[in-house]
């Protein structure tokens, strides 16, 4: 996430917003699964694998909560500096 965002904000032009925006998307596909199998790690090491769709709906929820809270202030971000909503991405990521 950080490379992307990296050449994201340094990009001056179509190629380098191409392979910013490329290695950000395969980012995200790798984070995806990888979170669902660490929670289902986690739920497995204390036994309560019944209990597994429900934390996960529960996880999903939250993330949908933030991600609103997220773009309501990435828009914030950009009226300030088009570049800040790239460098948080790449700050809290």
């Amino acid at each position: 996430m950080v490379l992307s965002s990296a050449i994201l904000i340094t990009g001056e032009t179509f190629a380098q917003f191409l392979v910013g925006s490329l290695v950000m998307f395969l980012a995200f596909a790798l984070i995806s699964g990888t979170y669902d199998a660490l929670l289902y790690e986690a739920v497995l090491q204390v036994d309560k694998t019944e209990f597994y769709d429900e934390i996960l709906g529960k996880v999903n929820s939250i993330k949908l909560a933030l991600t609103v809270a997220i773009i309501a202030t990435g828009g914030l971000l950009y009226g300030v500096d088009p570049s800040l909503p790239l460098a948080a991405v790449a700050l809290f990521m």
